[in-house]
């Protein structure tokens, strides 16, 4: 997993690296393209799972992924 910050706006979510990994772009999802949304158990602690419509999946170690989950589905009406 890749350290960074998860933003989301009324158009995309987008997951912004750490300065130990600038060399790689950020991920910019655009909500039209997020199929499903997810909250996996993994070992202790739980991640955010975006799925694309055209099968490739982001996984994201956050704070609160079910707040993300729940946000996501609302924005994109995966609800």
């Amino acid at each position: 997993m890749e350290r960074g910050h998860l933003f989301l706006t009324q158009w995309r979510l987008v997951f912004a690296r750490s300065d130990l990994a600038l060399h790689y772009p950020p991920i910019f999802a655009p909500l039209p393209d997020v199929a499903e949304v997810a909250v996996e158990q993994v070992g202790l602690g739980r991640i955010l799972t975006v799925t694309l419509r055209n099968g490739r999946q982001h996984r994201f170690a956050c704070r609160g992924p079910g707040a993300w989950a729940t946000a996501l589905a609302a924005l994109t009406g995966l609800e």
